[in-house]
């Protein structure tokens, strides 16, 4: 069960979005009430499993994230009742959280290359990253 935080316990997932491996600026400035979003859990006590979902549609993932997890994520996403009609665009580097979503009605993926650019502006590294875009 997906728990959807209220924004008076944003900070209390400052250090999970921080550790978000496809970069931590979006996570980060939705926990620090920056930018509006929205944050689910996998409990209303013990954050080990946590979504941050921007209001633009970027989908971030930290802590421990399991397939009970990703499946109450779908259900989120899928819930064709809902109000809520926000892109949801995950960014990923795990395999296993790709192959997970791939199978499923209404997702797919695209490869994206983020380049980083160091102050010294000289490319030092490209990462790969895994969007996988959901529609209702």
């Amino acid at each position: 069960m997906l728990y959807q935080l209220h924004s008076s316990s944003y900070p209390d997932c400052i250090a999970l979005a921080d550790s978000n491996d496809c970069g931590c600026v979006y996570p980060l400035s939705v926990a620090e009430g920056i930018q509006d979003g929205d944050i689910f859990t996998n409990s209303e006590q013990n954050y080990t499993s946590v979504l941050f979902w921007t209001h633009n549609g970027f989908a971030y993932h930290a802590g421990n994230v399991d397939a009970c997890f990703l499946e109450d994520v779908y259900r989120l996403i899928a819930d064709k009742d809902s109000s809520n009609n926000r892109r949801f665009l995950l960014m990923n580097r795990d395999l296993s959280i790709e192959a997970f979503f791939l199978p499923k009605k209404m997702c797919s993926s695209k490869k994206d290359i983020y380049l980083h650019m160091p102050e010294t502006q000289t490319l030092q590294s490209q990462s790969y990253l895994k969007a996988i875009y959901a529609r209702k």
